[in-house]
């Protein structure tokens, strides 16, 4: 929380009294966490001898516990020291060679947009603005996909929220329709053992009840089905929506992307002064032109839709 805030001298002190707690438990794998911990306050501080000491000392825990997960956390922490360097190539490479591997799987989405962040900024320090933007967009689509599944799987939580409140509804009613059953079954009971005359007239009535809760039994199960089919279709139009959300919500970033993208690097090149290439230039508006008459014969297509 100190590192958050920007309160170093606090992160760096609360920082140190964990390792001394790790070194004193020997707790092996937490010290990598810590140790990172110490370069990234060292590198905010403009440490970069203690930063460095600190990433070597992770990464040999690393390499000896033999954990793939605190190694690749490890290189990424040594590719921040080589920004922080200025050595933009380097680090780039390192970025590149990580995000490689966690196409294969290793990495988890999350922490894959992360690292395509960094690659685009190291990218942009260097001058290498095709690649900053190619990476912003690998980073802008894996966010985009996070966001409809996070979407799709608090839909689903409240679908069966919404389902497990219905059922307790029900058995509710069941259970007050049962003690009311058997209220009424003591009652009758207690005619039959008062007034043995009308003995007749209770099975009469005994009989009309259990038509009556046939015909009952029947209609619920009608109504169950019916409620089922309802269900059924609303949730085949809840699909329908979701995806034609998905793919308008899509369609109408890409050409979002497009103009700002070629904006920023027509403002770079323009602002460069020197050496500016006029037919780039035009190429860059000549996309900026065409994202922004894509995006608006979407516009008129929702419209009409």
């Amino acid at each position: 929380m100190y590192i958050q805030n920007n309160q170093l001298d606090k992160a760096e002190y609360y920082n140190k009294e964990a390792l001394k707690l790790v070194n004193t438990h020997n707790f092996i794998d937490t010290k990598v966490d810590f140790l990172l911990y110490a370069v990234s306050i060292n590198l905010d501080k403009g440490k970069l001898d203690l930063a460095l000491n600190a990433n070597k000392e992770a990464s040999a825990i690393a390499k000896s516990i033999g954990n793939e997960y605190y190694q690749l956390r490890c290189k990424f922490s040594y590719a921040e020291i080589l920004e922080f360097q200025k050595q933009y190539g380097a680090a780039l490479s390192l970025y590149e060679g990580i995000i490689k591997g966690g196409k294969e799987g290793s990495i988890v989405p999350a922490e894959l947009q992360n690292y395509y962040k960094s690659a685009s900024n190291v990218a942009n320090k260097k001058g290498d603005f095709e690649k900053a933007f190619r990476y912003i967009v690998e980073a802008n689509q894996i966010s985009d996909s996070l966001f409809v599944k996070e979407q799709k799987e608090k839909s689903q939580y409240l679908r069966i929220k919404f389902e497990a409140e219905e059922k307790e509804k029900e058995n509710a009613l069941l259970s007050t329709e049962v003690l009311q059953k058997q209220s009424q079954n003591r009652f009758l009971y207690a005619i039959l053992s008062l007034f043995l005359i009308g003995m007749s007239f209770l099975i009469v009535a005994f009989m009309q009840k259990r038509k009556y809760n046939k015909l009952l039994e029947s209609e619920v199960r009608n109504r169950t089905r019916e409620l089922e089919d309802a269900n059924k279709l609303l949730q085949n139009l809840n699909s329908e929506l979701s995806e034609f959300n998905n793919i308008l919500s899509h369609d109408l970033k890409e050409p979002l992307r497009s103009i700002v993208g070629f904006s920023e690097m027509a403002t770079r090149e323009l602002s460069a002064m020197n050496g500016i290439q006029k037919e780039r230039v035009i190429e860059y508006l000549y996309y900026v032109k065409k994202g922004g008459k894509q995006l608006h014969g979407l516009i008129e297509d929702v419209s009409h839709f």
